[in-house]
C-alpha cells in the first residue's frame, strides 16, 4: 500500500470526498481509497443524517405549510435542530456543571439528554419563530420562519467554548454542583 499526500489545496477539498476518502490520495495501487469508511455513499450519508428522527421532528416543529414552503431545503432543518441542542450540550456539561449527578448513571445521562434536547428544541423554536425576525431583523426564510440558525447558534458554541475555555466559566461557579 503506497501512502500519498493530499490529492489539491485542502481548501478545495469538500467534506464528503475527505470522508469517503476521495482525496486523500491513500490508495490499494489500484487507485481505490483504503480507508475504513470509503464504502460509504452518498445515498447512505442522507438517511443517516436523519437516523434520529431530527428530519421527522423539523417537519412535525415546522408545520406543513412551513414545509411546503421551503421545499427542498427542508432537509437542513435537522442540522438546524442539531445545532440548537449541540449549543445546550455544550452548556449544560461544561458551564452548568453537568446536572443532575446524584441519581444511578444511566438515570442521570438520561436526564441530561432529555433536558438539554427539550432545551435544543426550544431554542429552536424561539429562534425561528420569534428572535430571528423579530430581534435580529434576519430575512424571512417562508411567511412565518426568519433566519439560519446555523450561522447564528453555531456563533453562539464558539463564544460558549471561548467563555469556557479563556474565562473558566466565570460567574456560573454558583450553578454548578458543590463538592464536598
Amino acid at each position: 500500500m503506497r501512502i500519498k499526500t493530499l490529492v489539491g489545496p485542502p481548501e478545495r477539498l469538500g467534506p464528503y470526498q475527505v470522508v469517503r476518502g476521495e482525496r486523500w490520495g491513500v490508495s490499494d495501487g489500484d487507485g481505490a481509497a483504503v480507508v475504513p469508511w470509503a464504502p460509504i455513499s452518498a445515498s447512505q450519508v442522507r438517511p443517516s443524517s436523519s437516523a434520529l428522527g431530527l428530519q421527522a421532528l423539523a417537519r412535525l416543529v415546522l408545520g406543513p405549510n412551513d414545509v411546503a414552503e421551503l421545499g427542498a431545503t427542508m432537509p437542513i432543518f435537522s442540522a438546524q435542530i442539531g445545532v440548537c441542542w449541540v449549543l445546550w450540550m455544550i452548556l449544560w456539561a461544561i458551564c452548568f456543571g453537568n446536572m443532575p449527578a446524584s441519581a444511578s448513571a444511566t438515570r442521570n445521562v438520561v436526564s441530561r439528554i432529555v433536558t438539554t434536547f427539550v432545551l435544543g428544541i426550544a431554542t429552536f423554536v424561539l429562534y425561528y419563530f420569534f428572535a430571528a425576525s423579530s430581534v435580529l431583523h434576519e430575512p424571512p426564510i417562508t411567511a412565518r420562519l426568519s433566519g439560519n440558525a446555523l450561522g447564528w447558534i453555531d456563533w453562539w458554541v464558539l463564544w460558549t467554548l471561548v467563555y469556557v475555555l479563556c474565562f473558566e466559566s466565570f460567574g456560573v461557579a454558583k450553578l454548578r454542583p458543590q463538592e464536598n
